[in-house]
């Protein structure tokens, strides 16, 4: 004996289909881990260090340069959207909330990072730390 489907009973089987793949990707994007970056004083210029906002900006950023990184590398962190802890003898002190490249005047060479931070209190922090104070 055949079976008989109506159109509406295909159409909330193909709703359902697509609602499970959205479902499924969705769970899938969340699991991707993002890489993690650690930086202690040792690892940039503490020269070049300063934080490039004030403290009633609603989003603070910390422009610091990692000597002995190329171009290509700082892109490829920047492209790679890490976690970024700040360590000070071997304990996480703060955590950006993410990383982007630093662009020279011409926007041709990546020369450093610009971390962002919520709380002007944690950029201020991880500004001391990465100092070396």
């Amino acid at each position: 004996m055949a079976q008989v489907f109506s159109l509406g009973h295909i159409a909330m089987k193909t709703t359902s289909l697509i609602l499970f793949a959205l479902f499924a990707s969705f769970c899938a994007f969340g699991q991707i881990q993002r890489p993690t970056i650690v930086l202690t004083s040792k690892d940039v210029d503490t020269n070049h260090v300063r934080l490039a906002t004030h403290p009633d900006t609603p989003y603070q950023n910390l422009v610091l340069r990692l000597p002995g990184k190329t171009s290509e590398e700082l892109y490829a962190i920047d492209r790679s959207h890490p976690r970024v802890r700040i360590v000070k003898n071997g304990v996480v002190v703060v955590e950006a909330e993410f990383a982007a490249a630093l662009w020279d005047g011409t926007s041709t060479k990546c020369v450093g990072l610009i971390l962002g931070f919520r709380k002007y209190d944690d950029a201020k922090l991880a500004q001391k730390t990465l100092r070396g104070n």
